[in-house]
């Protein structure tokens, strides 16, 4: 995914305007003699009402925060806060049953539960878990053309290879030699008037017409780290081609509306062809994570189910009520 999926970008502003909406309902549910402005000033008056603010706003906005971001950590944030808000609109409904109406339960909570069903789906999922899908957070990576030497630590061997591209953590050669996976190396490079070397690690190897090797810098200090960094910086001022150009965003977001419109797919991410089987399926930290959402979603259907039940039960008494002679 070369940049953040646009269904993951538009469900963040749901939550992020969430807020707004919550004053326009509690608003609703006052009296018609005020209107909204001083009824927004009055959401300040008291310590009591800066509370119910906080309640308001500041769940929406950390559900879009972790919505957002495409972490790992969302997925708990934003199940944490689902729950929290959850709480929220059935103890209000319980202690304020005049004010509320039974509408201020169903819809919220129908809603709450379509979007964590949605972030719950394979494919969202895979986003959220699989850090090797989320290309967006990678450095550029720049195309440029020089010779690297290649000094094995183990042999002492010394290969010179064709530099293909450059970026902040490694680099990716071609060789007609073969090298060894996970050897421990040093890379002398020349690019423009800068000299760059370091101690790396072999740990990508591909088979075309050369062997191409992907390089990962190793033993990083806080100096060399900036002066990578004047070093791509450099690049980009010399416009280097990057290897994999971020879109226009509006762009981006034009022919992702195209494709959803024209065939049905984009609403939810689409995984690379051929993706192997991600790592967090047998990650035991990660299947933990999973059986906690699992039991936490399972008790948050519970919950919707027997208010269901209590409303049609009441239903039920009401017509019997008025059916009575």
């Amino acid at each position: 995914m070369n940049t953040r999926p646009w269904p993951i970008v538009l469900l963040a502003c749901i939550y992020f305007v969430t807020p707004f909406f919550n004053f326009v309902t509690g608003y609703t549910n006052v009296s018609d003699e005020i209107n909204f402005l001083p009824y927004i000033v009055a959401s300040f008056s008291s310590l009591s009402s800066i509370i119910s603010v906080i309640h308001m706003v500041v769940p929406g906005v950390i559900a879009g925060i972790a919505i957002y971001k495409v972490k790992n950590w969302s997925y708990p944030v934003f199940l944490a806060v689902m729950v929290w808000v959850s709480i929220r609109i059935i103890y209000n409904y319980a202690t304020l049953p005049g004010v509320y109406s039974l509408t201020y339960i169903l819809v919220p909570m129908t809603i709450n539960i379509f979007f964590v069903s949605y972030i719950l789906l394979p494919n969202v999922r895979a986003a959220y878990i699989d850090p090797r899908l989320r290309w967006w957070e990678t450095r550029p990576r720049f195309k440029c053309t020089g010779s690297v030497m290649i000094e094995c630590e183990e042999s002492n061997k010394r290969v010179e290879a064709q530099l293909s591209n450059i970026a902040e953590g490694g680099l990716f050669v071609l060789s007609n030699q073969e090298l060894k996976m996970d050897a421990p190396i040093k890379v002398s490079i020349n690019i423009l008037d800068l000299h760059i070397t370091s101690k790396a690690k072999i740990v990508y190897h591909r088979k075309d017409q050369a062997n191409g090797y992907g390089i990962q810098f190793t033993n990083i200090s806080k100096e060399f780290a900036q002066y990578m960094r004047a070093v791509t910086r450099r690049l980009e001022q010399n416009r280097f081609e990057i290897t994999r150009p971020k879109p226009i965003w509006t762009e981006d977001l034009y022919n992702w509306a195209i494709t959803l419109l024209t065939t049905g797919k984009g609403i939810t991410p689409i995984l690379p062809p051929n993706y192997p089987k991600p790592q967090w399926q047998i990650d035991p930290r990660v299947a933990k994570m999973q059986l906690i959402i699992k039991k936490a979603v399972a008790s948050f259907q519970e919950t919707v189910k027997q208010l269901l039940d209590k409303f049609k039960e009441l239903s039920k008494k009401l017509v019997t009520k008025f059916k009575a002679p």
